[in-house]
């Protein structure tokens, strides 16, 4: 017999204080938008709008935190490409940081009044290892070397950032449909993006995005692929985060397709955007991303050798992607650039990395705790001009880490890999519950992926890319707790 369930009735109703609230408070945001669109023109009032509309974001993200976490994913997704179109530099980065820290401080409140610890779900290696991380972290801002502290702060900040938000996955994902839930949201958008991307590539750019590719002669030389033809990055900031989420999502999306159970019509909506994400990244022309999707679909046979679906898929794949590198096509630039990911020695760029890495060695050797945060890159030497790393191309995420968090740092941040993907294994090998062994493989099958293109590519960081990498590994945090507590449904 089923017991009786009560339903809440929510203190924020429409027609109580907050409706009443609400009615007064759109006539005065309409007059203000009309006084300031006459005072000071059309930006004004889309300045006023925004601002309504963030604070009105803000409020509710307190209220329920579900808001400002998928908030922060949404608007992660097409902030740049906003910027491109408004020809401006609004912040909404900024606007993204606040919602997590909303999104944050909505959950330590709701923790508060119903009496819940603030490390409920938290007792598990991979926080552990998180949190040497973040102290870490906050020594290097008072790195004497650093940066000044304006700058190392704003750095630290954005790694704040996305560990409150890999805090507040933890906490969300209370049961295994809120997990689905927020893979289901998050892919709704990767699926957007994805398209998008393609659009660009079958119809050409926007006029305002081909007018941003032409504002900066050193910036269209490298998306250029000849022939009038340039790489592309969909509303992400770049080709290169865009190729590796999608390559990412790629693999997610094929993990599920050979392995779980679904139905005809989420199967037919799985397999449609995988296509599409496989075409995306194809038209970034990155090429970490291509080998990105190869090492992780390596992984993934190497974890289900024993599934007779495995030996098929691996036949089949290994003839396409011997077609693709060998086969008699020549014309098409997307897949001459694919080519090239698997040509290192021909490759001028991956040389003059590769030389970068042998001459910045002696610096790394010396400097256990590195140079600081914010000291490398191009356009560093603005701020630290007469540092070592100054202008320092460094490409590599793991070459970016060792040289700002020194050889100490690289070594944290190996064992934090380490102990995300064994605690990933772990849990696929010795979980019993199908679906969530299919919800895990695919976890740790993209997490090793973006780890590896760590070699070559700042891969795990970059928004909305990170919003993805936090959460899976929330879900390997989760997913074996919630099976030991039963909890599969909400």
């Amino acid at each position: 017999m089923a017991l009786p369930t009560t339903r809440r009735t929510s203190s924020i109703a429409p027609d109580g204080l907050w409706g009443k609230l609400l009615w007064v408070l759109l006539p005065l945001l309409g007059l203000a938008v009309a006084y300031g669109v006459y005072r000071f023109g059309n930006v004004a009032g889309i300045l006023l709008i925004m601002g309504a509309f963030g604070a009105i974001l803000l409020l509710a993200s307190v209220l329920f935190p579900k808001v400002g976490f998928y908030s922060a994913i949404i608007i992660s997704f097409f902030l740049f490409d906003i910027q491109r179109f408004l020809r401006s530099d609004i912040p909404l980065g900024t606007l993204v940081d606040l919602l997590v820290y909303i999104c944050f401080l909505g959950i330590i409140v709701r923790k508060i009044q119903v009496k819940e610890s603030f490390w409920q779900h938290g007792n598990h290696p991979i926080v552990f290892v998180y949190i040497l991380v973040f102290l870490y972290s906050l020594i290097e801002i008072f790195n004497p070397m650093g940066a000044p502290f304006s700058v190392s702060f704003l750095i630290y900040r954005r790694f704040l950032t996305l560990i409150l938000f890999l805090y507040c996955s933890i906490q969300l994902f209370r049961t295994r449909d809120d997990i689905v839930e927020f893979l289901k949201i998050y892919f709704i958008f990767i699926f957007i993006a994805a398209l998008y991307g393609c659009y660009q590539e079958w119809f050409g750019y926007p006029a305002y995005e081909m007018r941003y590719i032409m504002s900066n002669p050193l910036g269209e030389r490298l998306l250029s692929l000849g022939g009038g033809k340039y790489r592309k990055f969909s509303f992400l900031a770049s080709p290169a985060d865009y190729g590796l989420l999608m390559a990412a999502s790629a693999l997610f999306l094929l993990v599920l397709l050979l392995n779980a159970k679904f139905k005809w019509k989420k199967r037919t909506i799985t397999a449609v955007t995988l296509i599409l994400c496989a075409l995306a990244m194809g038209y970034s022309g990155t090429r970490t991303a291509t080998l990105m999707l190869v090492i992780g679909i390596v992984l993934y046979v190497l974890m289900t050798l024993s599934n007779p679906k495995t030996l098929v898929f691996t036949s089949v794949f290994g003839l396409l992607f011997v077609f693709l590198i060998y086969g008699p096509i020549y014309g098409n630039s997307t897949i001459n650039r694919l080519r090239t990911a698997f040509e290192p020695n021909e490759d001028e760029s991956v040389q003059v990395r590769d030389y970068n890495r042998q001459r910045i060695q002696p610096f790394i050797y010396t400097h256990p705790l590195g140079g600081g945060l914010g000291t490398a890159g191009v356009g560093s030497s603005a701020y630290v001009p007469n540092h070592p790393l100054a202008d320092f191309p460094s490409d590599s995420g793991l070459l970016r880490n060792a040289i700002e968090y020194g050889w100490v740092g690289l070594l944290l941040l190996y064992i934090t890999y380490i102990v995300v993907l064994q605690q990933g294994v772990q849990a696929y090998y010795k979980s019993r519950d199908p679906f969530n062994r299919v919800l895990l493989l695919a976890s740790v099958v993209t997490l090793f992926s973006y780890i590896v293109a760590q070699y070559s590519q700042v891969a795990i960081g970059m928004i909305p890319g990170a919003f993805l990498v936090y959460p899976l590994i929330a879900i390997v945090v989760r997913l074996r707790q919630i099976e030991l507590s039963g909890l599969k449904q909400s």
